[in-house]
């Protein structure tokens, strides 16, 4: 599967940056842009300045997509958090136990039921919460899975040298 890469982490790469040759162009700290590239929302005035510094080396193509927000992870309510009812199952009689089994075709049907519901309604303002929330997810759990793979793989060579 292929992995989401983040316009920022396009740019520096196409720059040949570091990550804190960047952090130092931008006036924010190595830590930060290791949060942006993580997934971490950009604030709006470094989102500015890395549009700046990709139209000043002939980089439109990723000013463009820095401009799109469609890339920037927002905020993703957790399942009994603030914003969501606190009796609420996360999905209608799903446990999280029951959420995390990959034979779970139930919890998957009742998703898709809700997801049509919603999607049915026409209402916009919820579809585009959900394409929003479902985008930041997405691109958690590509970045999740990414980690696991790196951890692996770090795992096995030092298992190997032992």
């Amino acid at each position: 599967m292929e992995t989401i890469e983040s316009p920022l982490k396009k740019l520096r790469s196409a720059l040949g940056w570091s990550q804190s040759a960047l952090a130092q162009a931008l006036g924010c700290s190595y830590s930060s842009i290791q949060n942006y590239e993580g997934g971490k929302r950009v604030p709006r005035e470094i989102i500015e300045r890395l549009k700046s510094i990709a139209a000043e080396h002939d980089l439109a193509d990723i000013a463009l997509e820095l401009s799109s927000e469609a890339w920037q992870v927002r905020r993703v309510f957790q399942p009994r958090e603030v914003g969501i009812p606190g009796d609420a199952p996360a999905v209608s009689g799903a446990s999280d136990k029951s959420l995390r089994r990959k034979d779970s075709s139930g919890d998957r049907e009742a998703c898709h039921q809700i997801l049509d519901r919603i999607l049915d309604s026409g209402d916009r303002v919820a579809i585009a919460a959900i394409l929003q929330n479902l985008h930041a997810l997405d691109l958690l759990v590509h970045s999740n899975q990414a980690k696991r793979r790196s951890g692996n793989q770090k795992t096995g060579s030092a298992t190997r040298v032992k």
